[in-house]
C-alpha cells in the first residue's frame, strides 16, 4: 500500500513539474509564436468608430437595416455647439522695484511700457503696486493722461486706467510732482498691469435640409437639446437665444440642471432646402448637445445624416488641394444585393452591388460647414457602417 501511495505521489509531482516547464516555455516564446501555438487570433476589439492611419473621420455611423418602406417622422440630429462669453484676466509685471525722486537739482522719473493685443475687447485695465517707503506728491500718467496725483500708499492700489486712452503700445509714467531742497522720493515694488478682456465665441450656427415634399407636408415640429455648463455657479450663467432662419424661437435664462429641453416649432419657421439654426449667448460657457429637429410630415421620408467640414478641410479637398474626401459603406456579407440612391447635399449617387463594401470619392460634392447625406434604399438590406473621411490625395503617375 505504501509503495502505491509513493508511486502516485511521484506521478503527481512529475505532472506538476512538466506543466510548470511548459508554462515557462510558452511565456518565453516570442508573441507571434506564442499566439500560433495557442491558436490565438489578435483581433482588434470592435469600436464605435473605425479610423485608418492617415484618415480623418467626418462621420461614422451604423445605419443598420434599411427598408424601402418609409416613415413620416423625421429626426434630424444636429452637431453640438460650444459657446462662451467670459472675461479673462492677464497680469504683466512691469517692474520689480522702482524709485522716483525730485529735488531742486534733479528729477528722476520712471517710464514703463506694456502692450495690449486688442484694446477694443478690454473691459478693465488696472495698475497694481506696493509702496515700500516715501513721502511727497507723486503723479501717475497713462499715455500722457494723469490718473493719479498726491501722496500715495499701498491702499491706493490698484489705479483704474481709462479704456479710451488704451493703445496697442502704452506708457506708464511715474514721477514726483514736487520736491524741496533735500528732495522727496518714493520706492515702489511689484508694479504690474492687469488686463481684463472679453473672450467670446458667443454665436454659432448649424444648418439642415428639408426637401420640397417634407416642407409642404410638414404637420408639426419640435427642437430638443440639453445644456452642459462649464461652471454651475448661477451667477456665472447668462441668457440663451435660438433662432431658426432669422426668426426667434426663444430667449431664456440658462439653468444648468434643467435636463433635456423640448420646444414646439411653428411650420412657418421652416424653409424648403437649407435651414439655418443659430445659437447665441450673452454670458457664460456652455456646450449645447443632443440637438435634434423632430418633424412629422404628411409625406413619407428617409432619414438623413449631418456632418461638419471645416474651412481648412474644404480648401484642402478642392481640385487643386492635397486631400480627398470619400464615403464608404460596409455590409455584413456578399450574399445579398444592395441597391440605394444616396443624396449628398444637392448631388445624388447610387450603388447596386453584392460586394461587402462600396466606396466613392465625394470631394466635389461637399460644402463648407454643415453637409448632409440621405440614403434612399431601392431594396431592403443591412448597412453595418457608413463613414465619410478625408485623407491625403494619391499621387498620380
Amino acid at each position: 500500500m505504501k509503495a502505491r501511495k509513493a508511486q502516485a505521489t511521484g506521478i503527481a509531482t512529475f505532472i506538476f513539474v512538466l506543466a510548470l516547464f511548459m508554462l515557462v516555455y510558452i511565456l518565453l516564446l516570442p508573441e507571434k509564436d506564442r499566439q500560433d501555438l495557442l491558436d490565438i487570433k489578435n483581433e482588434t476589439s470592435s469600436s464605435s468608430e473605425e479610423t485608418a492611419e492617415g484618415q480623418q473621420n467626418l462621420l461614422y455611423t451604423s445605419p443598420g437595416q434599411v427598408y424601402t418602406s418609409e416613415k413620416n417622422e423625421l429626426n434630424i440630429p444636429i452637431n453640438s455647439v460650444s459657446l462662451f462669453a467670459k472675461t479673462e484676466d492677464t497680469v504683466n509685471e512691469l517692474a520689480t522695484k522702482i524709485t522716483v525722486s525730485k529735488s531742486w537739482f534733479s528729477d528722476k522719473k520712471e517710464i514703463l511700457t506694456f502692450k495690449i493685443d486688442d484694446p477694443e475687447v478690454l473691459e478693465k485695465l488696472q495698475l497694481f503696486f506696493f509702496v515700500n517707503s516715501g513721502e511727497g506728491m507723486i503723479y501717475v500718467q497713462f499715455n500722457g493722461y494723469t490718473v493719479f496725483e498726491g501722496e500715495i500708499s499701498s491702499s491706493d492700489s490698484p489705479i483704474s486706467l481709462p479704456l479710451d486712452r488704451a493703445k496697442k503700445t502704452n506708457l506708464i509714467t511715474i514721477g514726483m510732482s514736487s520736491g524741496d531742497f533735500a528732495g522727496d522720493k518714493y520706492s515702489l515694488s511689484s508694479v504690474a498691469i492687469k488686463q481684463s478682456a472679453k473672450s467670446e465665441k458667443n454665436i454659432e450656427g448649424r444648418t439642415f435640409q428639408l426637401t420640397t415634399g417634407e416642407k409642404a407636408g410638414l404637420k408639426k415640429a419640435s427642437l430638443t437639446y440639453f445644456v452642459n455648463c462649464a461652471k454651475v455657479d448661477p451667477e456665472a450663467q447668462g441668457d440663451l437665444s435660438i433662432t431658426l432662419n432669422g426668426k426667434e424661437l426663444l430667449t431664456e435664462r440658462v439653468f444648468c440642471d434643467a435636463g433635456t429641453q423640448v420646444h414646439t416649432l411653428s411650420s412657418n419657421y421652416f424653409a424648403e432646402g437649407r435651414n439655418s439654426l443659430e445659437f447665441k449667448i450673452n454670458k457664460g460657457e456652455y456646450t449645447i448637445e443632443g440637438i435634434e429637429i423632430n418633424v412629422e410630415t404628411r409625406d413619407k421620408y428617409y432619414p438623413q445624416y449631418n456632418f461638419e467640414l471645416s474651412d481648412e478641410d474644404y480648401e484642402a479637398t478642392r481640385e487643386d488641394g492635397d486631400k480627398d474626401a470619400y464615403i464608404i459603406f460596409k455590409f455584413p456579407s456578399k450574399e445579398d444585393r444592395k441597391k440605394a440612391a444616396v443624396t449628398i447635399n444637392e448631388y445624388q449617387v447610387s450603388f447596386d452591388t453584392q460586394e461587402d463594401s462600396y466606396e466613392r470619392k465625394i470631394s466635389s460634392y461637399l460644402e463648407r460647414g454643415t453637409n448632409y447625406i440621405k440614403i434612399v434604399p431601392k431594396l431592403s438590406f443591412e448597412i453595418s457602417s457608413m463613414k465619410v473621411y478625408v485623407t491625403d490625395s494619391e499621387e498620380e503617375d
